[in-house]
């Protein structure tokens, strides 16, 4: 995944997904709730034709677990896709 340009004054990190992925809104909320339903975390996926991207909002309510699920969780979804 390559990073978007970022600022540090907002609790979010938007990255774009490898290319071929979440090429669609079909294949973005696909991707989205297997993300959900593995990790049991919570981030926003958008389509773009060469491959979509994914948001992640860190809050006060979150839980340092989810992050660290977010941190080598989606790698093994997105491996061998």
């Amino acid at each position: 995944m390559t990073a978007l340009p970022v600022d540090d004054r907002l609790a979010m990190r938007a990255l774009r997904l490898p290319p071929g992925l979440a090429r669609t809104h079909a294949e973005a909320a696909a991707l989205r709730e297997e993300i959900a339903t593995r990790l049991d975390c919570r981030v926003l996926t958008w389509p773009w034709p060469d491959g979509g991207g994914i948001r992640i909002c860190g809050q006060i309510y979150n839980l340092p677990a989810e992050y660290e699920r977010l941190a080598v969780g989606p790698r093994s979804l997105l491996d061998g896709r």
